[in-house]
């Protein structure tokens, strides 16, 4: 259109009074629309003077509306003004308005806003609440924040109670809304219904995949798929029709994730109950073929100014599980591009994907795209090409801690191995924040974890400085509870723990309230790395009382480092033939000679009694009735591998020791004690969210044998087998103490033993807590096998029968309790008829 033409102005003019000639609204979907007559858009009149305001409808609610306006009578109309004056409106009363004006006679204007709904409520009330609590329905509607009720909030709200709960399977949940005007009350009439649940899944045309599979040891649909709509069995999932939408997408994902790239799904069935209580869902699936790799390449690219790659390419493909000929596996295809991450991790290129995230950038990181997927038009078959962007190694500059404002910094650079100078190990990093977690002395507001390892540019290419981010977390803890387990019964436990204690930082006051606020708060007694550890345990089979504690660098000395336990103990235990009762101390120097290898020295001293002998006790029992001094100082070597303290998932740990009781350190009994023990992790394999399938193999034999006069091995330092223990399975399938020699019925314990366990552990649920890269397993299977072997003495050749059990478990973690359960149910294969059997074996601490 061309304005230099006088009609060509006019017409452009036109249109732009017809664009602003809309009332402004605060919600266009629900506001009035209907112009009233003689009144058109504020903003037409920008500018002009407001003459007089007007609110419909008046009454209280008119002088409500108008004693939150920000337009004012005698000043310009401003739209700006109008627009807040609408939103506030909204936003405190939940009424939808719009605004107009008109024009006066002396050329000012008029404003009038008109608001949609007039009916105000004060008061809400639910009525027929079941399946929610009160509690629960104004936390997900935020009904806190209304202020004032009207018709058409309550009309909403009410249509969103009756959603959520059709999102919970109540289908023919009704909700309706009766209002009061004289007690200014809005009642909720909640009509439930029937609660609908899934009851079973049917799969029609899968060949390739079962619908499930035990402990989903095997590829299957059902959890493969991780369907949020499974079948019930001892727990059923109430039907959700956006679920099931959802599910058939998640069964495509997992057919295409296995090289079924054409597989289709789709929910051809709902076949609901007479009574609407239950549902079984079918689906149809067209699996289509599945497609091979036809051939599997690496090309690697060097960073700009390096004309060829730091690696061979052949050397790369080498790293490749995924070969010619397999099928296409997106799992598989994840765990090679992992594996070729930490092949150059441990080389110093630090990976785009993990280490990318921090916001600061970090140049010529390693990373790998794709693979990049190139298919054959003829043939169900991909070419497979992994695109390695190389980086270039780092070479740490600096190791820099920030965020422990009460932890010392040797406490944690003790656990970093990365040193400035050296090319950065990413493996040896990713070991140092492990072993830093572990600790447990940091956890931020959003995670339990509390430790983030960056990495941060310098002003040198490829030269970076690693940061280490805490945050102080609470280290002292009282404790009080019940622990369980089926070998020593019920066991109280009153505990006070301080880790992260510091013995020589003193409150600044030593009146009782200050100590207890500054401990708490980290001021007191905080930021060495040491261990103080009170505890009371009562039982029905055992008793113990426990102070401890452990300096684990005694002079400083960061890495090769010597470390100092002290402990103080009283115990009293129920044996099967007598009562045993302690009272002893230990004192121990261990030194770290490397980050693997450790040597410790401990003497103990301990006054035992015996007593409450049962007329069958064997006579070794008999001989040892009365009070015995124990002395002894043992000697131990270990070797620790594994990758983490808790559930280890690859390592060894293996230990050998010597201990001397009596002898040149005088005591009522001359004997020894002497063994290795060696736990080795085997990582099978990790599905596609790096979780570990894990073999785990445990042997250790141990000997004991007296000298000078002592006729026999003191009958509380014997070996015994059945039951189990926190530090390693003994022999389960059978009662704690009672597989092996007897004598008038009793356990006699033995002087070799030879004990052997194979396990085989695999993820069954876990989830990714936040602020976590790896998920937390919350429930784990085993299946498992015992072997034992229990000889009487070392002089009569005479190791015993074999005693084996064979069984299966589940170890389950509740996140945020410390709370670690072990199940376990053993049976029997080898064993003796005087052996007492038990199947089943738990433990519940909250340790």
């Amino acid at each position: 259109m061309r304005l230099d033409r006088p009609e060509s102005a006019l017409a452009l003019a036109a249109s732009l009074v017809a664009c602003m000639a809309r009332p402004v609204a605060a919600q266009d979907q629900d506001a009035p629309q209907q112009m009233p007559f003689g009144w058109t858009s504020p903003a037409v009149y920008e500018g002009r003077k407001v003459a007089a305001i007007e609110v419909e409808p008046g009454g209280t609610l008119g002088d409500t509306v108008r004693a939150m306006l920000r337009l004012k009578v005698g000043e310009p109309l401003a739209v700006r003004l109008v627009r807040e004056d609408l939103g506030v409106i909204w936003t405190q009363m939940s009424l939808p308005g719009a605004a107009y004006a008109r024009e006066t006679a002396d050329g000012s204007v008029v404003v009038l806003y008109r608001v949609k709904d007039a009916s105000i409520y004060t008061r809400h009330e639910f009525k027929g609440l079941s399946h929610f609590t009160l509690s629960q329905v104004n936390t997900f509607l935020k009904l806190t924040q209304v202020r004032q009720w009207t018709d058409w909030l309550a009309a909403t709200q009410a249509q969103q109670l009756q959603e959520r709960y059709r999102e919970d399977g109540y289908l023919h949940a009704r909700v309706d809304v009766r209002t009061d005007p004289l007690k200014r009350t809005v009642t909720f009439l909640v009509d439930e219904g029937p609660q609908c649940k899934v009851t079973d899944v049917h799969f029609r045309g899968n060949t390739a995949f079962p619908a499930t599979a035990l402990f989903n040891l095997f590829d299957n649909l059902i959890g493969g798929a991780k369907l949020e709509l499974p079948p019930g069995v001892l727990i059923t999932e109430p039907y959700n029709e956006r679920k099931a939408q959802q599910d058939v997408e998640r069964l495509v994902l997992f057919y295409r994730r296995k090289g079924y790239r054409d597989a289709e799904v789709d929910l051809v069935g709902t076949d609901f109950t007479p009574d609407g209580t239950g549902v079984e869902l079918t689906y149809l699936i067209d699996e289509g073929p599945r497609y091979r790799v036809a051939s599997v390449d690496v090309r690697p690219t060097p960073p700009g100014g390096r004309s060829a790659p730091y690696y061979a390419a052949d050397e790369l493909r080498g790293l490749i599980k995924t070969k010619p000929g397999d099928y296409y596996d997106l799992d598989q295809i994840n765990l090679d591009v992992r594996a070729l991450e930490k092949f150059y991790g441990k080389r110093g290129h630090p990976s785009q994907r993990r280490y990318g995230r921090s916001g600061v950038r970090l140049e010529n990181m390693f990373d790998v795209e794709g693979p990049v997927e190139v298919f054959d038009g003829d043939k169900p078959e991909v070419h497979l090409v992994f695109e390695v962007k190389e980086g270039s190694p780092k070479t740490v500059r600096d190791v820099i801690v920030h965020g422990n404002a009460g932890t010392q910094d040797e406490v944690i650079r003790r656990r970093i191995r990365v040193l400035p100078g050296e090319t950065l190990d990413m493996d040896r990093l990713e070991r140092a924040q492990g072993a830093l977690e572990s600790l447990r002395y940091f956890e931020s507001p959003q995670s339990p974890v509390g430790v983030d390892m960056l990495l941060l540019p310098t002003d040198q290419p490829d030269v970076i400085d690693v940061q280490t981010d805490v945050t102080e977390g609470n280290t002292g803890a009282f404790l009080w509870g019940v622990g369980v387990s089926s070998d020593l019964g019920v066991q109280g436990n009153v505990e006070f723990r301080k880790r992260n204690f510091d013995l020589f930082r003193m409150p600044s006051a030593w009146d009782p309230g200050t100590v207890i606020s500054e401990i708490a708060d980290n001021k007191a007694f905080h930021g060495a790395g040491q261990d103080l550890d009170m505890t009371f345990r009562p039982g029905t089979r055992r008793t113990d009382f426990v102070i401890g504690f452990y300096e684990p660098d005694l002079f400083a000395q960061q890495f090769d480092t010597i470390g100092l336990r002290v402990r103080g103990y009283h115990t009293r235990r129920l044996w099967e033939s007598f009562v045993a009762s302690s009272l002893g101390a230990t004192v121990g120097i261990e030194r770290n000679l490397s980050e693997f290898v450790r040597v410790g020295l401990t003497a103990q001293h301990e006054t035992l009694r015996v007593r409450d002998v049962d007329a069958n006790a064997p006579r070794l029992v008999y001989d040892a009735e009365g009070a015995t001094e124990l002395r002894s100082l043992s000697a131990d070597v270990r070797y620790f591998t594994i990758d983490r303290g808790w559930r280890p998932t690859d390592g060894i740990d293996a230990r050998a020791y010597y201990e001397l009781f009596g002898g040149f350190l005088g005591g009522g009994a001359d004997f020894f004690r002497t063994g290795v023990t060696a736990a080795v992790y085997f990582p099978l394999w990790e599905d596609e969210r790096e979780r570990r399938h894990v073999l785990y193999l445990r042997n250790a034999f141990e000997i004991a044998d007296t000298f000078g006069g002592t006729r026999d091995v003191f009958p509380t330092e014997r070996f015994y087998m059945g039951g189990g223990q926190v530090g390693g399975p003994i022999l389960r399938g059978f009662a704690r103490e009672r597989a092996g020699p007897t004598q008038f019925g009793q356990p006699t314990g033995g002087e070799a033993r030879y004990l052997a366990t194979v396990e085989y552990g695999f993820p069954i649920f876990s989830t990714r807590l936040q602020g976590q890269f790896f998920e937390t397993e919350i429930v784990r299977g085993v299946i498992l096998s015992d072997l034992g072997l229990l000889g009487s003495s070392l002089t009569s050749r005479d190791f015993g029968e074999p005693r084996l059990a064979v069984g299966c478990g589940l170890r389950i973690t509740i996140p945020g309790l410390n709370l670690p359960l072990a199940i376990d149910l053993a049976w029997p294969i080898l064993f003796q008829e005087t052996d007492d059997r038990r199947q089943f074996y738990f433990t519940l601490s909250p340790r």
